[in-house]
């Protein structure tokens, strides 16, 4: 008895290993500022779509318009290669935000005539090269 359960908890641990092990493709660390008007821009969404093979990366700006890319698989970073760069909402360090947080975290509209429409037009036209073996800073003007 003792070496079926010796088997299966020999099987459990590796199914544990095996399954919590990210296998996708390599990752670089990719981290940037993204600016409008010189000024840093605040809660955007960032798309980074890789021109050859693999998933896209996203990121979103902080309050000094600073962000850090996740794949898809919410790993750190994003395949190396050119990618196309799609940079959604925000606004500028300063100005007045389109959502509020409330006490739970969740965004809440402030005014409904502000806040994005759908189906907005996110700024295009972006390519950035994610270089190979190392880390990956870039500065967006928009």
């Amino acid at each position: 008895m003792k070496r079926y359960t010796y088997m299966a908890y020999l099987v459990a641990l590796l199914a544990a290993v095996g399954c919590s092990a990210y296998d996708g493709p390599p990752l670089d660390q990719v981290t940037g500022t993204v600016t409008t008007g010189s000024q840093p821009l605040v809660g955007a969404t960032l798309e980074f779509y890789p021109q050859i093979g693999g998933a896209p990366s996203y990121g979103k700006t902080n309050e000094n318009g600073e962000f850090t890319l996740r794949y898809s698989t919410g790993e750190f970073g994003a395949v190396a290669g050119r990618h196309r760069v799609n940079v959604i909402g925000g606004h500028a360090q300063g100005q007045a935000s389109a959502a509020k947080v409330d006490k739970r975290g969740v965004e809440v509209a402030a005014d409904p005539d502000k806040a994005p429409k759908r189906g907005a037009k996110p700024r295009q036209g972006i390519e950035i090269n994610v270089k190979s073996g190392e880390p990956t800073h870039v500065e967006i003007a928009l």
